[in-house]
């Protein structure tokens, strides 16, 4: 039976990926610019959710012995998105400090997911997101 859907093992593996990202890239795509401005709650919570019902395979793929080659296609897309959407927010030039609040936080949102799954996702979505946004919006005065 596995060889009817399957040629191998690891393009079953390609195929479980391709269908991750696809489905967090609608994850992030029912959320439009518009809608983010200063309040980007509900496009985090989402992802949160997302994460928590398919936890078994983000275990897997973006868990503490994830899969480097996803994590960086996640981070792509959304390096993509975050360049598209400030530059249509805030009309500036991209400047060096762009790529470094991008690497900044999205490296630190994988961080906490993956910090969220290590632990057993004790939290609710929603309060490991409102935790994330209060991080991306306020820096160190979050846990002050």
């Amino acid at each position: 039976t596995f060889y009817l859907h399957y040629k191998d093992v690891f393009d079953m593996v390609e195929q479980i990926e391709k269908e991750m990202f696809e489905n967090f890239h609608s994850v992030l795509d029912r959320h439009p610019v518009e809608c983010l401005n200063g309040r980007p709650l509900p496009m985090i919570t989402d992802i949160f959710r997302f994460v928590k019902e398919n936890s078994d395979m983000c275990k897997v793929l973006i868990g503490k012995n994830g899969d480097i080659a996803f994590i960086d296609r996640l981070k792509n897309l959304v390096k993509e998105r975050c360049f598209n959407d400030w530059n249509e927010l805030f009309h500036k030039s991209r400047n060096y400090k762009y790529y470094y609040y991008y690497s900044f936080i999205v490296s630190g949102c994988i961080g906490l997911l993956q910090c969220w799954l290590e632990t057993g996702l004790k939290e609710s979505p929603e309060h490991m997101a409102a935790l994330a946004e209060q991080m991306i919006m306020t820096g160190v005065k979050a846990i002050q």
